[in-house]
């Protein structure tokens, strides 16, 4: 147990910036997961497998193991984290062509809104998730802007920040919703 929970939170720990380094780690969190039949190790596993899948692009694979994490432990404290990673990776589904920036499957960005908007109220009602919340809340602002709804994306987007700063969250994140009110031109808030 000890093994498997260990390697899958290294595996999630390193799969950025190099996706490569979970590869290892995440399988590994798997096999003890599959030994062990311990669902906590299970869950786990599956979302550092399907991060390192994402982190290499092979965005199907990896939304079928954040579902299945999701769904061994629907209300487990992980379980917000599942539904975020899931819809991130739907995001990705949703584009393709050779550089993948062409919107090639609109239905993917509604899915990806869906479960976004599940996980957002799945971590407000669970007390220490409100990361997760702010993740939730950045993917809907990113889907938003995506589809054109720019004021959707700077209200979400706004409301991730908050999070963000509140909680005294790490860069890459400020970063990420900072880009999302920069693409949707935002208006910045009256001093």
């Amino acid at each position: 147990r000890a093994s498997g929970l260990s390697a899958a939170w290294l595996a999630l720990a390193v799969v950025d910036p190099v996706a490569e380094d979970a590869k290892a780690p995440a399988e590994h969190a798997v096999a003890m997961g599959d030994q062990t039949g311990d669902k906590e190790v299970q869950v786990v596993a599956k979302l550092a497998l399907g991060a390192y899948q994402l982190g290499i692009d092979d965005d199907a694979n990896a939304a079928a193991n954040f579902e299945a994490a999701y769904k061994l432990q629907t209300d487990g404290p992980n379980a917000g984290l599942a539904l975020v990673l899931y819809g991130e990776a739907k995001v990705n589904m949703a584009f393709g062509g050779e550089e993948k920036e062409q919107l090639a499957h609109p239905e993917e960005l509604t899915s990806a809104a869906s479960t976004f908007d599940k996980a957002q109220r799945l971590a407000a009602s669970q007390p220490g998730s409100e990361l997760v919340a702010a993740r939730a809340l950045t993917g809907l602002a990113s889907v938003a802007n995506y589809k054109k709804s720019f004021k959707e994306a700077c209200s979400k987007a706004m409301e991730a920040g908050k999070i963000y700063t509140a909680m005294k969250a790490g860069q890459p994140l400020m970063e990420r919703v900072n880009a999302i009110i920069d693409a949707a031109k935002c208006p910045t808030p009256a001093a």
